[in-house]
């Protein structure tokens, strides 16, 4: 299926790539802290749970016209306060991601500063060349995780992923629930702006897959995380998924690509961010209203700055 705007296979890219985001953004470790030995299992019980929340979300978009609800002024006020705030935290969490990996020794207001020019360019794409754009990251993000999981396997100690449970059934329930809602809880926003794709006959399968792989894609780095840190070695980093990249050695020459790599993760809070940004601006120009048409770049300007706050 195509429109003007979006395919049904590019929806279900920004589904994943939105998944995965939410680990990307925030990093692994946060939620192995919260699960720490039930990570595995919490996994799994979350996908399933997710999988029931999902049908849930398809069954209530049946029952509502989210169309008919985000016209009012109120409701489109509240959803861009909503997306304003997670956009000044995540520009944040963008920045300090690149600040501690590559350019530790460069301010953290020169590397917003930077991202700021780059998403003012972006600001200008329609829909569809943002769609294209971020269908052929997708198709890179592949090829470093195959060449990340190629490279890491060798090193997976499988002693420590036993027991998949320290038998505290309260950490297990909150971290597999916390999953299950976060991960499912993606498809609203796409449902929000992306209402008449999601609507048609196919996208529920399609979301589906992308949902299962996603998910799937998450358990295997934490698999290689806990396989090869262990869980009380990777819960000290600040970026496991990143320590673990040092490992890769090919052929006894190819090494230290962790750099490189790494670009997967830069791929899903990019991804994240631009879908942010282009809901803004989407509401934004729904308002129909000159005045903020015109100072749209000024209020985008704002968020950046507003990011510095978290820093603070």
């Amino acid at each position: 299926m195509k429109n003007k705007n979006t395919t049904t296979f590019q929806i279900s890219i920004l589904f994943f790539l939105l998944i995965q985001s939410l680990f990307a953004i925030t990093g692994y470790k946060t939620f192995l802290n919260l699960s720490f030995q039930n990570t595995i299992l919490s996994i799994l019980l979350g996908t399933l749970l997710g999988l029931l929340l999902f049908n849930g979300y398809f069954y209530l978009f049946k029952k509502i016209n989210i169309k008919k609800i985000i016209k009012y002024k109120t409701i489109k006020g509240i959803i861009l306060l909503i997306c304003s705030i997670l956009v000044s935290y995540f520009i944040y969490r963008f920045s300090f991601y690149i600040h501690y990996i590559y350019l530790n020794k460069d301010n953290l207001f020169l590397i917003t500063g930077t991202l700021l020019l780059l998403f003012l360019y972006i600001w200008k794409f329609d829909s569809a060349i943002l769609s294209r754009a971020i269908e052929i990251l997708f198709y890179i993000f592949l090829i470093f995780t195959l060449i990340k999981i190629i490279g890491l396997v060798p090193y997976v100690d499988v002693s420590y992923l036993l027991p998949i449970t320290n038998n505290n059934i309260q950490s297990l329930l909150l971290s597999s629930c916390l999953f299950g809602l976060l991960t499912s809880g993606i498809l609203c926003l796409l449902y929000i702006f992306y209402n008449k794709e999601i609507n048609s006959k196919k996208i529920k399968y399609y979301l589906t897959v992308s949902y299962l792989t996603s998910c799937f894609f998450i358990l295997i780095e934490y698999i290689l995380i806990i396989g090869i840190l262990g869980n009380h070695l990777a819960v000290i980093y600040t970026y496991p998924e990143i320590m673990v990249l040092k490992n890769i050695n090919f052929f006894h020459f190819i090494e230290r690509i962790d750099y490189i790599l790494a670009m997967e993760h830069l791929i899903c809070i990019f991804t994240l961010l631009a879908v942010l940004l282009q809901n803004i601006k989407k509401i934004m120009t729904s308002f129909h209203n000159k005045y903020i048409d015109k100072y749209q770049i000024l209020f985008i300007i704002f968020l950046f700055i507003l990011s510095f706050l978290f820093n603070s």
